[in-house]
């Protein structure tokens, strides 16, 4: 990827906070489900309950990571 590309979408994610995650069900429908999310630098964090279905579908994608994270307030 080159700079300018690489700018361009860290503009985006720093300028937005809302995003859409895509993903096929077992029975091959396609779901989609908008969410907030957080990033540093191009790692973007996002909240997934165990059980959500964006989190079961999406497990076997090399691009995506889940870990488990607990906000607490102060």
């Amino acid at each position: 990827m080159d700079d300018t590309l690489r700018r361009k979408i860290q503009t985006l994610l720093d300028q937005h906070r809302t995003m859409r995650i895509a993903t096929l069900r077992a029975d091959g429908w396609p779901q989609v489900t908008t969410v907030g999310y957080a990033n540093e630098g191009f790692t973007i964090y996002f909240p997934a309950a165990p059980t959500a279905r964006r989190r079961r579908t999406s497990r076997g994608t090399s691009a995506c990571r889940w870990r488990s994270m607990t906000i607490r307030r102060r």
